[in-house]
């Protein structure tokens, strides 16, 4: 079983169980969810409940109406905050407010965007599903996604400068452009 089955699992499991009031307290072994999810715990400093709520988001996008039956009318199944809060318990509020790691880090959106409210849709921020699932290829990534190399002609200026410059010079050649555009900038130092 995949990396994304066994996290599927251990979400069914969960909503079997009734959540947090199981007597496990909805725990997720730490091997579950493999090196992509091991690896945005690591970069963003999360708690074992911001790590669950990845998981549960992740195992919403890929089991979708298996896991979470469709019950507001829509296209798609929805996990809403109060479902988050009645499978894992305590804290999730102040986990999915807008000042949390995972909605201030985009591992997460909440409803539109505002304070999170109890009907309010939980998913997965854009991409990460298919970070989790393994290494992404670009396209899967999202629309006009591109990759930006390092500089490495060894040159004074390479060498000479810190990061930081580097990576606003980056910005300011590759980035600024007269229509919007999103970025982000991953795995810099």
């Amino acid at each position: 079983m995949d990396d994304a089955g066994r996290v599927m699992e251990w979400a069914a499991n969960l909503c079997a169980r009734g959540g947090a009031a199981a007597p496990s307290g909805g725990v997720l072994d730490e091997a579950v969810g493999g090196p992509g999810l091991a690896a945005v715990v690591a970069r963003f400093g999360l708690d074992g409940l911001e790590r669950r709520i990845v998981a549960l988001c992740w195992a919403r996008e890929r089991a979708g109406e298996r896991l979470f039956p469709n019950r507001s009318g829509g296209e798609t199944p929805r996990l809403a905050v109060e479902g988050v809060r009645g499978l894992l318990g305590e804290g999730v509020d102040a986990r999915l407010s807008s000042g949390g790691r995972l909605r201030r880090h985009g591992l997460v959106t909440v409803g539109d965007g505002g304070p999170a409210a109890a009907r309010d849709e939980v998913r997965l921020g854009p991409g990460l599903a298919v970070r989790l699932d393994g290494e992404p290829r670009l396209a899967d990534l999202g629309p006009a996604v591109r990759r930006i190399g390092p500089v490495v002609d060894g040159t004074f200026w390479v060498e000479r400068f810190p990061h930081s410059a580097r990576g606003a010079e980056v910005v300011k050649s590759e980035l600024v452009q007269e229509e919007p555009t999103l970025a982000t900038i991953d795995a810099c130092g």
